[in-house]
């Protein structure tokens, strides 16, 4: 079994810094954004030695996080986020995967059949209107519209199929676990 408490000072404030955008990005305040984390990382202190697999510690830890805000929230009697501050920090609302998982995309768009790729490749990466398509291939624009949502749908599952992605409230990107070696 690997010695997890042993992982250098370095790896756990990257983990620390990881944690609190994550939570961060779904609280109120940073003041409870502070506070969740260090209770996450307390629970994540005194169960360690429970993490079997060292791969598997940024998972684990983040599953940890979700629990924690979840207890915040009903402790405090509240089922959802409030807007008491809204998050000004410029640092965090750029600190994200999206130009990442973005750069994914043409390889990713390579594996779908040729019609779904040709669709996509059009609406998502040439940035034509799904009625400009419509009216180049003499198509009506429902049809567009239902072959471009298959197609996002399959993209989607192949990202899926490569990796658990985690986004917060505005969409972005925030954390992402590759689930095979090849992706």
């Amino acid at each position: 079994m690997p010695d997890l408490k042993s992982k250098s000072i370095v790896h756990w404030q990257e983990l620390r810094s990881d944690l609190f955008r994550f939570i961060r990005s779904r609280v109120p305040s940073r003041e409870i954004a502070d506070d969740i984390t260090q209770d996450t990382l307390l629970k994540i202190a005194k169960s360690i030695d429970a993490l079997k697999e060292e791969e598997r510690l940024q998972p684990w830890a983040f599953s940890i996080a979700k629990n924690t805000i979840a207890d915040y929230f009903r402790r405090n009697g509240s089922t959802s986020q409030t807007n008491e501050e809204p998050v000004q920090d410029e640092k965090y609302q750029n600190d994200n995967y999206n130009d990442e998982v973005a750069s994914w995309l043409p390889g990713m768009i390579e594996e779908l059949p040729e019609d779904d790729k040709r669709i996509l490749t059009l609406t998502e990466i040439e940035g034509i209107s799904q009625k400009e398509i419509a009216k180049r291939q003499k198509l009506g624009y429902s049809a567009v519209k239902s072959r471009v949502q298959r197609a996002r749908s399959k993209l989607k599952k192949i990202i899926l199929d490569c990796c658990q992605v985690e986004t917060d409230r505005r969409g972005n990107v925030i954390d992402y676990t590759p689930r095979k070696c090849d992706c």
